[in-house]
């Protein structure tokens, strides 16, 4: 589920293979507990193939943008215009409204502006495994991906490939790993960014 900036809207996702509720994408507002189906899902074969597990909100609120089906769409909420933007996956809209991030076909990490326009691969080469999770500041995308082990890690223990998050600064794009999972994995979808991270992370003065 997704909380929109001002906290008073829920978006959400549900895939069922039962009628009622029907499957889809709902959007609750959280003063009067009003649901509202905005997308039905359409089964395939008698079977739903859900939305995307990821979508993102707008700066001010006003329109949304999700993945269904292997296209990412935007929704504006006020005239319920739906348009498509890309072909992919994951979606989620930066803090500060510039950009969004998705996960293209080929599963590499690709940047766009809110319109579509502008589409970006900012790591060529180098697929993710999870969503990308934005910081509060946009700075920031924290993600996982697999890992082939150098020399060094080999002799720390590190005898395979691994999973372990990693971090892409938008404004120069370099990348560095915080987490490792080791050779049994894990996800990214547990973790998250401190609000006030930067404040966090800043250097003792002693």
């Amino acid at each position: 589920a997704w909380l929109s900036p001002d906290g008073k809207q829920l978006l959400f996702s549900t895939s069922r293979n039962f009628p009622n509720p029907p499957s889809g994408l709902y959007l609750t507002d959280l003063t009067s507990n009003r649901v509202e189906l905005l997308e039905p899902e359409v089964p395939h074969a008698g079977i739903a193939s859900g939305f995307s597990k990821s979508a993102g909100w707008a700066r001010d609120g006003t329109s949304i943008v999700y993945a269904h089906e292997g296209q990412i769409f935007h929704l504006d909420l006020r005239t319920r215009r739906k348009s498509t933007l890309a072909k992919g996956t994951s979606p989620s809209w930066s803090p500060d409204g510039k950009w969004i991030a998705y996960k293209a076909e080929d599963g590499t990490a690709r940047l766009m502006a809110f319109d579509g326009s502008n589409q970006t691969n900012i790591m060529p080469g180098r697929p993710i495994l999870g969503y990308l999770h934005w910081s509060p500041d946009s700075e920031y995308l924290m993600f996982s991906e697999n890992h082939q082990p150098d020399l060094l890690e080999f002799f720390q223990g590190i005898l395979g490939p691994s999973t372990r998050l990693s971090v892409y600064r938008v404004r120069d794009s370099a990348t560095a790993p915080i987490h490792s999972f080791g050779i049994y994995g894990g996800s990214d979808l547990p973790y998250g960014w401190i609000y006030n991270y930067s404040k966090f992370c800043k250097p003792s003065a002693h």
